[in-house]
């Protein structure tokens, strides 16, 4: 999500775009804290089962672009 800060012309930075970003937000949310269905290391007939997997972590963060 994002947004862009018009300046009047004429100054040195014509345009500033603010933007938010994240991933993984609802991973708190889950019913089961120790199985992240995102990730599997079985290739056969197992379901639900994981071995040496680390959790999916969560990110966000801000961008700042400067148009000049």
């Amino acid at each position: 999500m994002g947004y862009d800060f018009k300046l009047p012309q004429g100054s040195f930075i014509q345009n500033i775009n603010a933007s938010l970003y994240a991933r993984n937000l609802f991973y708190i949310y889950r019913t089961s804290k120790i199985i992240d269905p995102e990730l599997t290391n079985s290739g056969g007939k197992v379901q639900g089962i994981e071995g040496g997997n680390l959790p999916t972590p969560i990110t966000y963060g801000l961008n700042l672009n400067f148009r000049f």
